[in-house]
């Protein structure tokens, strides 16, 4: 799955390579758990985290994106509501930076749509 966490920083990572265009996984951190789950078509990305349990910090998310695929924009929604984000796309990875740390709770999803 391409794991990556890092708690000080507030970081978490996922780049899956077996079934990427349909994946789904759990993850652990410092102060929870949750699962990871992507779709993936020709132009864009849809990411969901859940948190089944604790809490989770976070300042930035990064994500693998598909070979050709050109990705310009990221939309999130944390339980529901627009959260501000920067991106930045390097070496097939779309780093998303939020402006203010967030923090999930098991009721507060997180959704990333890449385009």
């Amino acid at each position: 799955c391409g794991f990556e966490y890092h708690g000080p920083k507030a970081h978490l990572g996922f780049a899956p390579r077996l079934m990427p265009e349909d994946f789904k996984c759990a993850f652990t951190g410092a102060e929870g758990w949750g699962t990871f789950s992507q779709k993936r078509g020709a132009r864009n990305a849809e990411c969901e985290i859940k948190l089944r349990w604790g809490k989770l910090r976070l300042k930035t998310v990064s994500l693998a994106i598909a070979d050709g695929v050109n990705i310009s924009t990221a939309n999130v929604l944390a339980g529901g509501k627009l959260i501000r984000a920067g991106l930045k796309v390097a070496d097939q990875r779309a780093i998303i930076t939020f402006a203010d740390e967030i923090q999930l709770a098991p009721e507060m999803d997180l959704h990333i749509t890449l385009a």
